[in-house]
């Protein structure tokens, strides 16, 4: 059973958002575009391996998906976590084409695709670094859960290989493909006999995890530099992407191919969200959607159903980002 679903990371949105309002020429739009491609990969293979979660059995599994927790001073994240009476199974995802090397003499991956060598991180000690921060956020509220964790390649075609056969033999079951998920969680040795947490006490651990969890802050200004001043205001039409459209009796009407939409500035006000402000004001939003009426920003704001503070007038309505 999944208790808390994946969404689209803050950071993929936030570059979206980005593309769609910086200029072509802008310095560091290549590394936006760069990076966008690398997270929308990742998020892609995140989203392979719930089809296959979804194979497992309601009654046995808790499923918590994009779990990110405090730890010392900061914060560590956890793509799908899995969670039994007997064990905790954390899991990360790679999505990843060509052949994947896993080094286990020097700890590091390397990736052969397109006669080209690459080299990064080791996803299994990644992976069991987040298994030993978990531990740590567990101990003070005295969970002894035994952790076990995985490596899962979401991409079928991709070749997994080791330097050699006994290196082969210690990440057999290590590092498997999504589609072996399933089959390899049932046949995970449970570490006792004896469940070490009862269903009231997994229902009390998914409540600790939901009372800590938090949504991360993406700061474009210090990964890009990237500051609101360059962001481009206006509704984007979503056929041809022109900015701004204007506004014509009820509708959005784009001034390049025609478009007409009563929905686009839906899309506007969201990257206002992630790109200037987590909270805007019908002020604000009429600025941003370029139309001279407070009194149709208004009425465009409380269509969304956003959460919002004070009346009327000084109301100040929060992004659904900070949900």
């Amino acid at each position: 059973m999944i208790v808390k679903k994946r969404s689209k990371p803050i950071r993929l949105l936030t570059n979206e958002a980005l593309l769609r309002r910086i200029p072509p020429d802008f310095p560091t739009r290549s590394e936006i575009e760069a990076d966008f491609k690398k997270r929308k990969a990742g998020y892609r293979g995140e989203q392979a391996l719930d089809y296959h979660l979804s194979m497992l059995d309601d009654r046995n599994y808790i499923i918590l998906q994009d779990l990110r927790l405090p730890i010392y001073n900061t914060f560590f994240q956890i793509d799908t976590l899995i969670l039994t009476p007997h064990y905790a199974l954390v899991i990360e995802v790679k999505n990843m084409a060509g052949t994947l090397l896993f080094d286990t003499k020097f700890n590091q991956l390397i990736r052969i695709y397109r006669d080209k060598q690459e080299g990064f991180t080791d996803p299994i000690t990644q992976v069991k670094l987040q298994a030993q921060h978990l531990a740590k956020f567990l101990e003070p509220f005295h969970y002894t859960l035994p952790i076990k964790t995985l490596v899962v390649i979401s991409n079928p075609s991709t070749i997994i290989k080791a330097e050699d056969e006994e290196a082969a033999r210690t990440i057999q079951n290590q590092v498997i493909h999504a589609y072996r998920l399933p089959t390899h969680i049932q046949e995970l040795p449970t570490p006792s006999s004896k469940p070490h947490l009862d269903s009231k006490a997994l229902k009390k651990l998914v409540k600790l995890f939901a009372k800590f969890h938090s949504t991360p802050h993406f700061d474009m200004k210090e990964a890009y530099q990237v500051h609101p001043s360059d962001i481009k205001d206006g509704v984007q039409c979503p056929n041809c992407h022109h900015i701004p459209m204007k506004r014509v009796s009820t509708k959005w009407s784009c001034p390049m191919c025609m478009e007409t939409t009563k929905t686009a500035h839906i899309q506007a006000i969201f990257d206002y969200f992630l790109l200037c402000s987590p909270y805007i004001t019908t002020r604000a939003a009429a600025n941003f959607l370029q139309v001279t009426s407070v009194h149709l920003a208004y009425r465009l704001l409380s269509n969304m159903n956003l959460k919002f503070k004070g009346k009327t007038k000084a109301r100040l309505y929060h992004s659904p980002f900070l949900d």
